[in-house]
């Protein structure tokens, strides 16, 4: 399969003249919690990420923001037209400082008009790209059902293969993050962690056999955070990993979360989503301390899928599908 192009626009400049906003419902469901209810053609697809006070996502063909500055009205900033024929792939969006990569399976998205951005053609990728993370000005990539993990030049489209990993480790999907010199990344299928430093592409192994496949990845200077799924026979726990002392087991900062594919650093806080028994369909945000302790109910009643995606000094941030909650923090 082939990865046919990277589309990249600055949120600083190369946007600034998208078109007309839509503005955005507000409502106040309960004290300290706002949503930003969206327009149906700007519904929230996948992707949604927070910078420089900005939020932006993608949406079926296009690239969607909203600028945190009290105005609440989204801007469609690229893509094509609703109503235009198109066999062009659903838009993936990635999001590092003031920069958003945009990219489609195997076409260029179309830009809006008023937007000056170019296309950069990508060598060829071995299948479907599927997470992805931004660092000094490259994209790293794992592709469906892969061990790999590749690095693709925004400058140049030169794609390379940065690490293989165990047979057998992209089989259900990595999880990526980038700290520091070093990507990340955590195995579902063998259970597992890895570290690959950008300099030498050479994995260590820095936890394995961990009691459940991981869903969500956090790094800091000094430990790993991961949620390990729930299910009959798991709990669903937060856990961290000591990255100077990669043979150390496995610290277990909290259980009983259920259901939860996002973990969200802020502070000395970890935020997640969690399943609620109490509603069908409802979630809660909760939060879990640094180093470890009592389960902290942060919001509940959540419309689903209700992923905390980003933070600000004031507030967290989280993805609502049809809208966009703003929760302060507690």
């Amino acid at each position: 399969m082939r990865l046919a192009v990277l589309a990249v626009l600055s949120l600083g400049s190369a946007i600034a003249s998208a078109e007309p906003c839509r503005q955005a419902e507000v409502a106040d469901p309960s004290p300290g919690r706002s949503d930003a209810l969206l327009p149906a053609e700007a519904r929230i697809a996948r992707d949604l990420s927070l910078s420089n006070n900005t939020l932006v996502w993608s949406s079926g063909e296009s690239l969607w923001r909203l600028r945190l500055d009290g105005k609440v009205c989204a801007e469609r900033i690229a893509g094509r037209p609703a109503d235009a024929a198109s066999a062009v792939d659903a838009l993936r969006v990635a999001v590092a400082g003031d920069s958003v990569v945009a990219l489609t399976r195997t076409a260029l998205m179309p830009l809006a008009p008023t937007v000056a951005a170019a296309g950069t053609p990508v060598e060829q990728l071995p299948e479907t790209p599927q997470t992805f993370v931004l660092a000094d000005g490259a994209l790293y990539t794992s592709v469906w059902r892969g061990d790999a993990i590749y690095r693709v030049d925004l400058a140049t489209g030169t794609v390379v293969e940065l690490a293989q990993l165990p047979k057998g480790s992209g089989r259900f999907g990595f999880l990526l993050a980038v700290h520091a010199d070093t990507l990340y990344a955590s195995s579902w299928g063998q259970r597992a962690l890895f570290a690959i430093p950008f300099a030498t592409g050479i994995p260590k192994t820095i936890a394995r056999g961990l009691a459940a496949g991981p869903t969500a990845l956090a790094i800091d200077d000094a430990n790993a955070y991961l949620y390990l799924e729930s299910g009959p026979k798991f709990p669903g726990s937060v856990v961290s990993i000591e990255l100077a002392k990669p043979s150390a087991k496995p610290r277990t900062l909290a259980t009983g979360i259920a259901n939860s594919d996002s973990l969200l650093r802020d502070g000395d806080w970890l935020y997640l989503r969690s399943d609620t028994r109490a509603k069908k369909g409802a979630i809660d945000l909760v939060r879990v301390p640094l180093g470890g302790g009592a389960i902290e109910r942060v919001a509940a009643d959540l419309p689903s899928p209700a992923r905390p995606i980003g933070a600000d000094a004031e507030a967290i941030y989280l993805d609502g599908g049809s809208r966009i909650v703003r929760l302060q923090k507690p």
